[in-house]
């Protein structure tokens, strides 16, 4: 701590994963490190987990609990070999262009990337429904939210452990594909809900890459039912928001999948077609900065007490190499690199003592 080292035990603690397709490597080998330091289950220290896309399947994964037991069942470890043995299996191959029209076919002479069709989903539904089985949402062994966007209704969803109950609840290999189906990289979901009803489900990056402010508010309202908080009752729920903030007791880890910079001479944009914009839209402009006004906003949200004590930390790589950057690259190369860049962000001192304050933190129960 700057001021003291005094540590407040945090009573509501919070994991919060960005999405980011086989990068999600990344914050397999930091929660892996983190792991290994605490000596036991990340369900048994953090009390909500929150993930998008990638990030949601790696928290339903550390949150599924053993058959017929009340523990863990996959660590990080376990998570990090998904991708690493399995990578190639979800991002196999592409469907088979449909015909096009010619001035399409033009189009894609130019600027492949936008006419190449989906991924075939075949391989990470069978990954999926091997990895979760018949688990749901309701039986995970921690507080979880996964978002998804409804394309028919054009709003958001969300997925909550909380109110998983009854016709409410959902299988956790079904729930991971809603949230990961990444317009470009896999077809949308049907989710049923009744006769003549249907939602059209995509990748909850869309609209919130990065979690953490919906983990917040989630945190918030389990904070107002839970039982260290008895002079707060349901109908709290029902009133304004009040500026009292500083004295929620929340520890939150947000962890993202890297951040690439990607640079747009003014030159260059002032020619720029519909088309050419595009490609930043959807891979910088939309994601990162997203992700980046995510972190501004929590930094507010949850500042450090007065003694110094930060209640908020975001790990990211800031500078992941433009090579590397790819959500679908599942190269022997692209992977094993992944893998390297965490560890050695890690392996830096400056990072490693706030790794080391982070798990101090954790380690208070």
């Amino acid at each position: 701590m700057e001021h003291s080292e005094k540590i407040i035990k945090p009573k509501i603690k919070i994991l919060s994963i960005d999405g980011g397709g086989i990068k999600g490597i990344i914050p397999c080998v930091i929660l892996k490190y983190i792991r290994e330091q605490l000596g036991v289950p990340l369900t048994s220290v953090f009390d909500l987990f929150a993930g998008t896309s990638t990030g949601g399947i790696i928290v339903l994964g550390l949150t599924k609990p053993k058959k017929e037991t009340l523990y863990n069942e996959l660590e990080p470890e376990d998570m990090l070999n998904l991708y690493v043995k399995h990578g190639k299996e979800i991002f196999n191959h592409r469907l088979e262009q449909k015909t096009k029209t010619f001035k399409e076919k033009v189009i894609g002479i130019f600027n492949k990337e936008l006419v190449q069709e989906s991924f075939d989903t075949k391989n990470l539904e069978l990954l999926l429904k091997v990895k979760f089985g018949e688990t749901k949402l309701s039986d995970c062994l921690s507080n979880v939210l996964v978002t998804s966007f409804d394309i028919q209704k054009n709003q958001t969803v969300y997925f909550l452990s909380r109110t998983a109950k009854g016709d409410h609840d959902q299988l956790c290999r079904n729930v991971a594909r809603y949230t990961s189906a990444a317009p470009t990289y896999f077809k949308p979901v049907r989710m049923e809900l009744g006769v003549g009803e249907q939602l059209g489900l995509i990748d909850g990056g869309v609209f919130a890459n990065n979690p953490s402010i919906l983990a917040y508010c989630e945190a918030k309202e389990l904070w107002k039912r839970s039982d260290e908080n008895k002079t707060l009752n349901s109908k709290m729920q029902d009133l304004p928001i009040e500026a009292y903030d500083d004295d929620f007791p929340f520890f939150m880890l947000s962890i993202g999948t890297g951040q690439t910079k990607r640079s747009i001479s003014v030159e260059e944009a002032e020619n720029f077609s519909t088309m050419d914009w595009a490609p930043h839209l959807l891979k910088s402009i939309f994601m990162d900065s997203v992700a980046e006004n995510t972190h501004f906003t929590m930094q507010h949200l949850l500042p450090p007490y007065k003694h110094g004590q930060q209640r908020y930390w975001r790990i990211e790589i800031e500078e992941l190499p433009i090579e590397n950057s790819d959500m679908c690259n599942t190269s022997d190369e692209n992977i094993n690199k992944l893998v390297d860049l965490a560890y050695n962000w890690i392996n830096k001192k400056e990072n490693n003592d706030s790794l080391n304050k982070i798990i101090n933190v954790l380690k208070e129960t």
